[in-house]
């Protein structure tokens, strides 16, 4: 099996989850007594979302760079981001190695594209929400992503941050979030939600939305469970 290195922190709550869905994946396809060889570098999602928040995103991508050199010198054979909001800066982190580096953002584009949609909601961080990483990618592929009002974006940002980034899930929280996927749905006739949060996946499941989910950390647990036993 190939050795997998994790960027993991983005936050705690998923990166345990990722961590566990690579093992449990592993452990179903080759047997209870295989695992996996990973290693995970710890960082911080409220340094990245603090510099995104100010447009700093040179030393977003310095401070990764970093995590991915130490995961590098660990001799990972593949490197992957635990989180989404991290992509904004792929392109500039993935330069700085010659290991091959997973997106996230491209595992949902092939996912999405599998499925045939053209016109997907997208929840997450206001970075992530505001951004053009996960609009570029998915629109290569033709198929166009909506997002929230303004004030549901905040609010949206907020939960992630001062909520599920703690281990915290409030049902009022969670019941704010699928109205705002109602909502984009009915203003916009969306085919499926991309769950643009690996928070998200641990609260919410295929039947939860009014519409089909993406789920983008179950997505890419499948992907690097299938590299690593290449």
């Amino acid at each position: 099996m190939k050795k997998l290195g994790l960027m993991g922190g983005f936050g705690q709550e998923s990166t345990i989850a990722f961590y566990r869905g690579i093992v449990d994946r592993i452990k179903e396809r080759l047997g209870d007594e295989c695992m996996p060889d990973i290693t995970i570098e710890s960082m911080s999602i409220f340094e990245v979302l603090d510099l995104c928040e100010h447009g700093r995103y040179a030393p977003v991508a310095d401070y990764l760079t970093d995590g991915m050199r130490a995961l590098d010198a660990a001799g990972c054979d593949i490197i992957a981001m635990a989180g989404v909001t991290p992509h904004i800066v792929f392109p500039e982190v993935e330069a700085h190695t010659n290991k091959e580096m997973v997106s996230m953002v491209d595992t949902a584009c092939e996912a999405a594209a599998a499925d045939g949609y053209r016109k997907v909601g997208l929840i997450g961080t206001l970075p992530t929400m505001d951004g053009t990483f996960i609009k570029w990618a998915f629109g290569a592929k033709k198929i166009e992503i909506v997002t929230p009002g303004e004030e549901d974006k905040l609010e949206i940002d907020r939960i992630i941050r001062e909520e599920l980034e703690q281990g915290r899930v409030k049902p009022e929280s969670r019941k704010f979030i699928q109205d705002v996927v109602k909502r984009i749905d009915e203003q916009n006739d969306i085919e499926a939600v991309l769950l643009g949060a690996t928070e998200f996946s641990l609260i919410f499941g295929e039947k939860d939305f009014v519409v089909p989910t993406i789920d983008m950390m179950r997505a890419q647990i499948d992907k690097l469970s299938d590299l690593i036993i290449e």
